[in-house]
């Protein structure tokens, strides 16, 4: 429970986390896997909101959202559907709307500026609104942009970022520090004043997504052994190129 609870609030490794930003049956309740769920969820929202442009479809961020979690994963692009994305959405469209609308109506209610109905999602004006919503990313995601700014942000926003990568790579045995709020601001703020914001977002999240799809890729190698290993990847690299 440690390690799903850690991936889905914090998205230590985006592996679990990314599995479950997507439809799923859920088929033993549980009230603290719930509330991680709760949480990942709007983590994968704010997310997703952030890498789109201003005014976008509700397809259009569910894609967005899909595509999180293969970031910077080693099989994409090789052995993995080019068109998986757009098959897991138009496959799964009315979910996704049962997942996320929700979560999209308590964001408008909210001081971040969202607003969405049928036809899409409108995005913040304001600085202060951005600054909020940009905020809100998972620990270890914004953590990695706060690592990355370096002297744009306050030593103390930087030692506490470095706190929660340091413990991050130690793995589930360290129990990840929570980043006060005027830390979470003050590296947005400083990743907002930079025309190239979204693209930290998405370095932090290939770094994330490529380490943990490498350690996956070796250890279902290692489980299966090389044979079954090479026929899986047969039927992978024949669906994606077929």
């Amino acid at each position: 429970m440690k390690a799903f609870q850690q991936d889905l609030c914090h998205w230590s490794q985006l592996y679990l986390a990314g599995r479950l930003q997507k439809p799923v049956a859920v088929l033993t309740p549980n009230p603290e896997a719930e509330a991680a769920r709760q949480q990942n969820l709007q983590a994968a929202l704010t997310t997703a909101l952030l890498l789109s442009p201003k005014t976008t479809s509700l397809k259009g961020l569910f894609k967005r959202i899909t595509s999180l979690s293969y970031l910077g994963d080693v099989r994409m692009g090789l052995a993995e559907d080019n068109r998986k994305v757009e098959r897991i959405v138009a496959g799964s469209y009315d979910h996704f709307k049962q997942l996320y609308l929700p979560l999209l109506k308590e964001l408008t209610l909210e001081a971040v500026g969202v607003a969405a109905d049928a036809e899409g999602v409108q995005q913040p004006d304001t600085l202060d609104q951005k600054v909020e919503l940009f905020s809100r990313l998972p620990g270890v995601l914004i953590a990695k942009i706060g690592s990355e700014l370096g002297s744009s942000v306050a030593n103390t926003s930087a030692a506490a970022a470095v706190t929660v990568l340091k413990g991050a790579s130690a793995g589930v045995a360290t129990e990840l520090p929570m980043l006060p709020a005027t830390v979470r601001k003050d590296i947005a703020a400083a990743a907002l004043k930079l025309p190239h914001h979204r693209q930290l977002i998405t370095s932090a999240l290939r770094a994330v997504v490529s380490r943990s799809s490498r350690r996956q890729a070796v250890a279902g190698f290692l489980y299966a052994g090389p044979i079954r290993s090479l026929r899986y990847l047969g039927k992978k690299l024949a669906k994606a190129w077929l």
